[in-house]
Formats: structure tokens, sequence, C-alpha cells
């Protein structure tokens, strides 16, 4: 035991045991399959993380059933595993469990006994429940107890009258009493002996939080306006040391207080290191999409994706999230933008579903896709589109309508130019002015013309598409809901949207479009409606989408489909903004959070600073209070 290293202890990033946990077989939990122990991503997590505090670039398993006990590690370091698995926290996967077989009958885990029991930790590898603070703490978990070394999984005995879980609680002498006791003193970091031997005044808190305001004020101001941080020299004595630095700088010499402050403040006390810029710049993104996940809440919502190279020549996917929100009006939100090693179908999918599992969007709320035309993309068998179409049956694709009137325009051009149409044109119109002769009727020429542009939209527009949108125009406001058609929006329902609606909700639907037809056209605010989505604001903004439930739903379902990709080509203009040819060394992350910032700055704006320092004080145990 003496010679071994804490280093025989943890798993290296490359080591096999890694890789077989992030290996390419492991798809995605988003992909549906019913039995699946595929492992969903939980947010700010990796397969394995290196210890905080530590010299040694190592790792450590976080996962239940499969990381080895405490007491198995160097006494001298047994403090430092304790403690980054608290700052971990249980794992508590949020996911469709399987279910198992129980005593002779099917049960599964459910995600509710989390907040019943917050010390449960649930395993996808061995799909059994474990104790969090017992495994961390109990010193006796040599002897295989079944909460910190086999795992639990007989879901039937759960909230009966002999709850195994209330058995293992036990009363307030228990093991696992004690391991609860010891485990809420360690999260109370006021109660650490570092931070009562360093006690500081109110007046030091308040300066440490002026200085870190600035910090956050200006890494917002830089991204939000797509510039760099970082200086080609630094030091002291360099006549720029970057915009960050200058930034910084130029609000001491505008504010006297913060100068005083910047001038008072030890080194490592200031917040201008280039780490605590990236920490800040991803509290800030991050919050970002917390806010776009909240507003999207459980309604549907629809992908827009594209690739592109960018400067350091690695390809580049663009998320872009569609949906409607509770005022009714349509987002196109961009989410997040991924480095892709290849751009096969499975890759994307697999990537995209990272996100989603990151993030706990449902696949099963996917509603519409939409891609250029790219045969990775629309291809019918193996395509993205498919792929997904497997899982969510209802997620249309839909190629965008731009992209596809200017292929049908570039295929007419071009035919026209193949048969020499201009130059044949130009020779007889000088052919008649030379000789006097009257000008022939070309009626047939334009007709053929005609012809072929008919032709090339039809192949480019297909006819379940046309039909999609055709039915969807009958809940038109436009001249009165002059469109308005009962039979074709029961047709609408019945042909494209039966998933998101059953046998007794479509019988009540018709019962409300009866209605529905004869009330909203009196309503003045329902007159002079010139778009769906102009309904679909005003149906909130009046509480008529209480009324009419499922006419909203239906509403909401059809302008979440997707019309063109022109967000994804303005995600990429960011992106060629914000990684330069003097940048293009920029990494992917920072890359990734400088464009959400940027590109939703309306959201980014938004952000309390106060709420920012909050989030970056419990990031992380700092020896600088700042509350």
């Amino acid at each position: 035991m003496k010679n071994q290293k804490i280093f025989d202890f943890f798993i290296k990033k490359n080591d096999e045991s890694t890789s077989d946990l992030n290996g390419p077989n492991n798809i995605s939990s988003c992909i549906s399959e019913p039995a699946s122990t595929k492992r969903p991503r939980l947010e700010n997590e990796t397969l394995d993380e290196p210890l905080p505090n530590s010299s040694n670039n190592l790792q450590y398993v976080s996962y239940p059933g499969i990381r080895i006990p405490i007491l198995q590690h160097p006494i001298e370091l047994q403090d430092e595993v304790r403690r980054a698995y608290i700052d971990k926290g249980p794992i508590q996967p949020i996911y469709d469990y399987p279910f198992t077989e129980c005593e002779g009958q099917k049960r599964r885990f459910q995600s509710s006994w989390f907040k019943k029991y917050p010390w449960l930790e649930f395993s996808i590898e061995k799909q059994s429940a474990f104790c969090f603070p017992c495994y961390v703490f109990d010193t006796n978990s040599a002897q295989f107890d079944t909460f910190t070394v086999t795992g639990f999984k007989n879901w039937k005995r759960v909230n009966c009258k002999n709850c195994p879980f209330k058995r293992h609680e036990g009363d307030g002498n228990s093991r696992h009493s004690f391991a609860m006791r010891k485990w809420g003193d360690l999260k109370n970091l006021d109660q650490h002996i570092d931070r009562r031997l360093e006690k500081q005044s109110s007046k030091q808190i308040e300066q440490n939080r002026l200085l870190l305001k600035v910090s956050i004020e200006s890494v917002k101001f830089l991204a939000m306006q797509g510039c760099a941080f970082r200086g080609h020299d630094e030091s002291v004595a360099s006549k720029n040391r970057g915009n960050y630095l200058e930034l910084v700088a130029l609000l001491g010499r505008m504010n006297p207080e913060i100068g005083s402050t910047l001038e008072k403040a030890s080194k490592n006390a200031k917040y201008t290191s280039p780490e605590i810029q990236r920490e800040i710049l991803k509290i800030i993104a991050d919050i970002v999409r917390d806010k776009i996940r909240a507003e999207i809440g459980e309604a549907k919502f629809c992908i827009l994706v594209d690739e592109a190279i960018d400067e350091s020549s690695k390809e580049q996917m663009a998320i872009i999230l569609r949906y409607v929100d509770w005022d009714g009006f349509i987002r196109e939100r961009f989410f997040e933008v991924v480095h892709v090693e290849n751009t096969s179908a499975l890759t994307l999918k697999k990537e995209i579903c990272n996100v989603f599992n990151q993030y706990n969007l449902l696949t099963k709320n996917l509603s519409g896709q939409g891609y250029d035309g790219a045969s990775n993309m629309r291809g019918e068998w193996n395509g993205l589109q498919a792929l997904f179409l497997k899982d969510s049956p209802h997620a249309y694709y839909i190629h965008c309508f731009a992209h596809r009137l200017q292929l049908a325009l570039v295929a007419i051009s071009k035919e026209i130019r193949d048969d020499r149409w201009e130059g044949f044109l130009w020779s007889v119109l000088k052919f008649c002015e030379s000789n006097d002769v009257e000008v022939p009727d070309f009626d047939d020429c334009y007709t053929r013309v005609i012809d072929f542009q008919l032709m090339e939209l039809n192949e480019r527009f297909p006819e379940g598409t046309i039909e999609l949108l055709t039915l969807s125009n009958a809940l038109s406001p436009i001249d009165g809901f002059k469109s308005f058609s009962l039979p074709d929006i029961c047709s609408l329902v019945d042909k494209f949207y039966y998933y998101d609606f059953n046998l007794e909700e479509r019988g009540d639907l018709e019962r409300e479009l009866d209605h529905y037809k004869f009330d909203t056209p009196r309503h003045a605010q329902f007159q002079n409606l010139n778009s769906l989505h102009h309904l679909c604001q005003t149906l909130a903004r009046t509480t008529k989408s209480v009324i009419y439930l499922l006419i909203d739903r239906l509403v909401r379902l059809v302008l979440t489909l997707p019309v063109s990709t022109a967000t994804t080509e303005q995600a990429f203009l960011g992106m060629k903004l914000i990684k330069t040819p003097l940048r293009n060394k920029m990494e992917n992350d920072l890359m990734a959070n400088t464009m959400v910032v940027y590109i939703e700055r309306d959201i980014a704006s938004g952000i309390d600073t106060e709420f920012i320092i909050n989030k970056f004080d419990v990031l992380k145990n700092r020896k600088i209070r700042l509350k």
C-alpha cells in the first residue's frame, strides 16, 4: 500500500475503462429503446473529472456501482477524495428507466424518489439504487452493504409499509443518519476551518464583489460585441494589454472607487486572470441556455441544424431551437455549436442527442427538423431526418424553402443556358431588325420554359410537405378567417398530428372548432389579423387559449415547423466574427460560449450581475469570500 500512489486508484482520460464509457457504441439515451441501459448525460457532467485542488492531474469515476470504496484509497488522500465526491454530489439521472422483474411483476425506478430521498443515487450500469452519503462516509461499506456496494433494485417494495428506503434511513442514531450529518456539515462552507480562520469584514466582502462585478461586466460587454479578450502582450509594461485588461483599467479610471480597490487588491484577488474570464463567460452562457430551456418548458420544439468549417478547418455543427413561447411568439434561439469529427448522420445525431440529454430536452417533444438538402441530412433511409423520425415519428423534416427555391431557379437557369436560348433569341431579333421582318411570336418557347419551371418546382417541393402546409392554411385568420375549413383541420390532425391528439381529444377538437368559427370572428381583437402567429399571440393575450385549448395546441404545433434555416447561417456569420484568422486557435468551448452570449445578447444583457456573482461563488471553494 505504501508504494501505491493516488494515480493507481484513478482513471486516466484515455484509459480503456473510460473509453468504454465514452466509446462509439455508447449511443445516447435519447434514442428511444424501452430497455436501454445507455447513460444520459447530466448538466455539467463528464465521464471523469480531475480532483479539485489537487496537484496531480488525475481523474476519478463518479458513477455509483463502479467506483471503488473510499477506504481503498491511500489514507492521506481519503479526505480529498471525499471532498471531490461531495463537490460532485449524488448522481441522479432523469431518463426513461427500463422495467425489471420484481417478484413476478414489472416495476421500475421513479425519478420522484430523488426529491423524497435526496441521498438516493441511481446507477445506469447496474440499474440499481445506492446511498451517496453512506458510500462517502460509512466505514463499514466493505461488508457489501446493499446501498453502498451491490445496489438495491426491488422496486416493488418501495413506498410500502416496510419500505426499504425508510429502513435504510433508520432512526437518529443509525449509520445512515451519522453519514447524513457529516455530509451536511461538509456541504456547509461556512463551517469549514479555513473559512472560520479567514473571517473578513463586510467591507472587504463588498470590495471583493465590486472587483468581481467589474470583471463580469467586462466579460459580458466583450462577448456581446464579439471582441477578443486577450492581448499579444499583457505585461504591466505593455502599451496595449488586450481588450479585457484595458477595459478593466478604463473602468478604474472612470470610477475612483473601482480604481483604488484595484490598486489595493492582491494579485490573486483581482479576478482578471484568463481562467476567471473563462469561468465567468461559461456561467453567463449556461444561464442563457438555462433560460432558453426554461422558456421551452414541456412544449414541442424543432431543431435547425447546419454545418460549416471554421477558421481552424474544424467542422462545426450549429444547433438552433425553434419553439413557440407562452405568449405565442415564435422563437428561434441559438443553443449550441459542436465540433464534429465527421458529418455522417450517426455522428451528427449522437452529438445532438448529447446536447438534448445535457439539458433534459426530450426527443418525444421534437416536432420538426430543418436542414439543408445534403444527402446526409435528407436521406430517406439513413439521413439525419430519417434517424430522428424513427424515434419521433411526428418530427417532420422540412427542407429550407429558400434553399429549395434557389436550387429550382438555378436548375432552370442552367437548362436555359445549356439550350443557348439567349444567343438564339438575340440572333432572331437582329435578323428581323436588319431585314425589316416582323418579330415572331415566342409564346411556344415561353410555354416550354414555364412548363420546365413547374416541373422543377414540383420536384423540389414534395407533395407531402405541400399537403401539410395547405391543410395548415385552414387555420389562417386572414380576411376574417376566410380560409377556415373544419374538414381540412380535422384532416391535418388525422394525417400529421395523430400522435399529439388521442381519439377523445379529436372529438373534443371538432366541438371546439364548431364553437370557435362563430365566436372568434366576432371579437374585435381577432379582426384584421394577418398571420397565424398573430392569431397565436392573440389567443394567449385574450386567454382564449384556455377556452380553446386543443386549437391553441394545434396552432402552436404548426408554427413550430421550420420554414428556412437562415438562423443557422446567421450563427455561422457570428462564428466568422468571433473566430477570426488572428484567433484561429480558440478552443471549442470558449467559441461556443462566446457565440451563445453574442448571438443571444438580448437574454445575456438582462442577466442580473448579482446572480452571476452567486453562481461564481458556489462554483468551487474559493479563498476570497464573496458573501
